[in-house]
């Protein structure tokens, strides 16, 4: 009996293609890796040579080349014999201002769509990657008007992010060449952190700064941040986050997903409350850690104003009842040790993610922009 008859009952399909823009990115990177998984053939656009070697070694095929107005990479690439038509092409790139690198954006699409048509292959699917920010911010936990964000609430975002919020929807505007549907993660933790990152940053600088002379730890007390306790600040892991692109690429009927917007969110919120009642803990905090006005707030700690400013439940049963997909990481507040350690470790090794998020964040501090600020104002 010939080998390939004892050890398989019939032949598999050949596998999909995804292409995935933004591979070295926070996002990027973790779909790039949960597609792999998955068992689909993986190609990785990123910037610069030198994060190639970080693709190959996740077994991803990397694509060297930016969303700029050369685009001469994407047609070599296209234009190998070896170039399958992709299946799916997940974006996960954000330049702000976003409308510029729009005009990027649907190049690259537009090209890969075409590429499709000439070979007489079925129209990609295009998961456009955006954010619950897009929605802008709900009540706090314990408000009697609290009701989550779905998909069909009206968009109100912040004014840094109008362009990538109305931006994403043109990629609708194209069902000539693809299909398409938005995505819209809310915050996201694990390794490199994203926004929570900023969390262990400024806790680690006021650790640092409360040391004693010969670098014993004096015991911290007082410690104020801005923000407020029943603010809701809803979460996902990020691998839980990369298997929800996934599912949707899978899902067996395309007219379910294209057209459409999906949410991205953990079972369940935790509020600002929550999140500082583990840190306490984790930081060894005495009396744990309050919320004040940011003029109360100590400089190194002002950074988190973005973070516990945004007050935001968002619902995502959409994708859950469509695809079965559902979180399975534990919550932030659940496991903030491994998170932390976690971080760190992206941190010492100079991960790119986090010297963009910090630098991102600082930005906004020092424009004077405040979450909590306008929470009261609503």
């Amino acid at each position: 009996m010939p080998y390939v008859q004892a050890t398989a009952a019939e032949a598999r399909a050949p596998k999909k293609t995804v292409l995935v823009t933004g591979a070295g990115g926070y996002i990027g990177s973790a779909v790039s890796r949960a597609f792999v998984r998955a068992g689909w053939r993986v190609y990785g656009l990123v910037r610069r040579a030198e994060a190639a070697n970080a693709l190959i070694a996740a077994e991803i095929t990397p694509v060297i080349g930016s969303l700029s107005p050369d685009l001469s990479f994407l047609d070599t690439l296209l234009a190998a014999p070896s170039t399958r038509p992709f299946d799916v092409v997940v974006s996960c790139t954000e330049q702000l201002p976003f409308d510029e690198h729009w005009a990027h954006v649907i190049a690259v699409l537009t090209k890969i769509g075409e590429h499709a048509r000439r070979h007489n292959a079925a129209k990609p699917l295009v998961l456009m990657s955006s954010g619950c920010k897009d929605y802008g911010m709900t009540p706090r936990h314990g408000a009697p008007d609290l009701a989550p964000h779905d998909e069909g609430s009206p968009l109100r975002p912040m004014e840094l992010l109008t362009g990538r919020t109305y931006c994403t929807l043109k990629v609708f505007e194209h069902t000539d060449l693809f299909d398409a549907a938005v995505i819209r993660p809310t915050p996201l933790f694990g390794y490199g952190g994203s926004y929570y990152g900023v969390i262990f940053e400024a806790l680690g600088r006021l650790c640092e700064s409360s040391s004693g002379s010969g670098g014993d730890a004096k015991v911290i007390t007082g410690v104020k941040v801005p923000g407020h306790t029943d603010n809701i600040y809803h979460g996902c892991h990020i691998d839980d986050c990369a298997d929800g692109y996934v599912a949707l690429a899978e899902h067996p009927v395309r007219a379910d997903v294209s057209g459409e917007c999906f949410n991205i969110s953990g079972y369940r919120y935790e509020t600002v409350g929550d999140i500082l009642a583990a840190l306490a803990e984790e930081y060894g905090i005495d009396g744990g850690i309050a919320t004040a006005p940011l003029s109360e707030v100590r400089p190194e700690l002002r950074a988190l104003e973005p973070v516990f400013g945004f007050c935001q439940w968002v619902d995502s049963g959409k994708i859950r009842k469509l695809t079965g997909w559902t979180d399975k990481r534990e919550l932030f507040s659940e496991n903030v040790h491994a998170y932390r350690l976690a971080y760190e470790a992206a941190a010492a090794e100079g991960d790119a993610g986090v010297a963009r998020i910090r630098d991102r964040v600082e930005g906004w501090v020092g424009s004077g922009l405040e979450f909590e600020k306008t929470q009261r104002e609503n």
